[in-house]
C-alpha cells in the first residue's frame, strides 16, 4: 500500500514539476515579448536590443555583434526604461557611473531617449551627469529644461567641508 502511495506521489510530483516548468517558460516568454517590443519601439539603433531567458534562472540582454562596455550600459538604460514603463515602478535612478563608458554621441542619444520616454509616460527619472560641457547644444538644452539641481564646487557642493 505504501509502495503504491509513494509511486503515485512521485508521479504527481513529476507532473507538477513539468507543469511548473511549462508555466515558467510561458511567463518568461511573455515577459521577454513585452519588454522586447517596448525596447524595439523606444530604441532607434540599427541593431535591435533583445532580452532572452536561455534557462529559467538566467537571462541575456544583448545586441548582435556589439558587445562593448558602452553598448552594455546603453542596453541597461533602454531595458530599465522598458521595465519602468511596463511595471508599477514609479521612478528610475541612473547614477553617473553608467554614462562613463559611453561616447559623447551615445550620451546625447541617451538624453534623447530619456526625453522621449518622459513625453510618453508620466514617471520620474533621476540621472546624475558629469562633464556636461562635452554635450551638444540640443542635449544641453534638454538638461537645462529638465534639471532640478546642479551640484558643483563651493556653494554648489552637496556637502561642504567643515573647517576647524
Amino acid at each position: 500500500e505504501y509502495y503504491e502511495l509513494k509511486k503515485n506521489l512521485l508521479n504527481e510530483q513529476s507532473t507538477a514539476e513539468n507543469e511548473l516548468r511549462i508555466t515558467q517558460e510561458q511567463v518568461l516568454s511573455s515577459i521577454a515579448t513585452k519588454i522586447n517590443g517596448f525596447m524595439f519601439h523606444l530604441d532607434e539603433e540599427n541593431k535591435p536590443l533583445k532580452l532572452e531567458f536561455p534557462t529559467q534562472k538566467s537571462y541575456r540582454l544583448y545586441r548582435e555583434k556589439d558587445v562593448g562596455t558602452g553598448t552594455k550600459h546603453l542596453n541597461l538604460i533602454i531595458f530599465d526604461l522598458a521595465v519602468l514603463s511596463l511595471t508599477q515602478v514609479p521612478f528610475l535612478i541612473h547614477d553617473s557611473y553608467i554614462f562613463h563608458e559611453l561616447e559623447d554621441e551615445r550620451i546625447n542619444y541617451c538624453l534623447k531617449l530619456y526625453n522621449k520616454f518622459c513625453a510618453l509616460i508620466k514617471k520620474q527619472i533621476f540621472i546624475a551627469l558629469d562633464g556636461q560641457d562635452k554635450f551638444n547644444e540640443e542635449s544641453k538644452c534638454m538638461i537645462e529644461n529638465a534639471k532640478v539641481i546642479q551640484l558643483g564646487k563651493g556653494k554648489e557642493a552637496l556637502f561642504s567641508e567643515k573647517k576647524e
